[in-house]
């Protein structure tokens, strides 16, 4: 860069004493709000100017450090384009055509937003998610086990274990009424909805299983009971599935959900695309002339 050293040398960067009197001293505002902080190259950064750019909300213990990295932040900003604008070409300076592109790729994107918005269906049934699901169902393989369970824990010398391992392999409404009551009485934790897929982390955070390989030991033990730190854990295996294997639709429902909307608004909008060109040259406003 032709002038970087010297250019640094001429950053003005008197303003530590100033941010952290700012706050102190007056608010936006008030008298001295237009007291300089900062100044690059003659630009200059005042209170008001500050307080306008310092966040929302913070705590006022942190107001001091918080406007030093805002004018931080501003101080380089305003020497890196003066770098820039010294060191630049004409043409390199020249931005102009892309400030044009971004603002049409934003207008555009505003009002495709505001159609797909306005004109779709957001309404997903169930019979289309299992439908998607069934189709793609290659796209929904596991990434890594999972299972449902039922698990109890309890002390050690609790009473009335004698029943626990066949009513938790049961679990018919007699069962499930049963461990129930145990369980509010005895059991430190204890989980029976076999409703849900867990991950094996979910219940590794509850039960400690004696083994490195969780998903091998879960699949040759589908009951399983041990001791551990003066507590007794009864586990039964309800399902498992490795990983690889086809992942159940109800873990998959709110993405397939999401993949169905976002096909439709892409398909909404290819359609609407076509039909403002088609209503465009209909009117004699787009014209399409033979290229050579």
């Amino acid at each position: 860069m032709k002038k970087g050293a010297k250019a640094r040398q001429r950053i003005t960067g008197v303003f530590s004493v100033s941010v952290l009197l700012f706050f102190a001293t007056c608010t936006p505002g008030e008298a001295g709000s237009d007291e300089v902080v900062a100044e690059v190259y003659g630009e200059r950064l005042t209170r008001a100017a500050l307080a306008s750019k310092m966040p929302p909300a913070y705590q006022e213990e942190d107001s001091a450090g918080i406007a030093q990295s805002v004018v931080s932040a501003w101080v380089r900003d305003r020497a890196m384009l003066k770098i820039a604008e010294d060191n630049l070409s004409d043409e390199q300076k020249d931005v102009r055509k892309q400030l044009e592109d971004y603002r049409k790729s934003l207008l555009i994107y505003a009002y495709e937003r505001a159609l797909t918005v306005q004109k779709s269906d957001t309404l997903v049934t169930e019979e289309e998610i299992a439908d998607y699901h069934s189709a793609n169902a290659e796209n929904f393989r596991l990434r890594r086990f999972i299972l449902k369970v039922r698990f109890i824990k309890i002390a050690e010398d609790a009473p009335g274990q004698k029943q626990i391992e066949a009513q938790i392999k049961r679990f018919n409404d007699e069962d499930a009424d049963a461990l129930y009551e145990f369980s509010r009485k005895y059991a430190e934790n204890f989980y029976f909805n076999t409703d849900v897929w867990l991950f094996p982390e979910d219940l590794l955070k509850e039960v400690p299983l004696p083994t490195n390989d969780a998903e091998n030991f879960l699949k040759q033990h589908k009951f399983h009971t041990f001791d551990q730190d003066g507590f007794r854990y009864f586990l039964y295996v309800e399902d498992i599935r490795g990983k690889g294997d086809p992942s159940p639709l109800s873990l998959e429902r709110r993405r397939i959900r999401d993949l169905i909307l976002n096909r439709r608004k892409a398909e909404l909008l290819g359609k609407l695309r076509e039909e403002i060109v088609a209503d465009g040259m209909a009117a004699g406003d787009i014209k399409i002339y033979d290229t050579p």
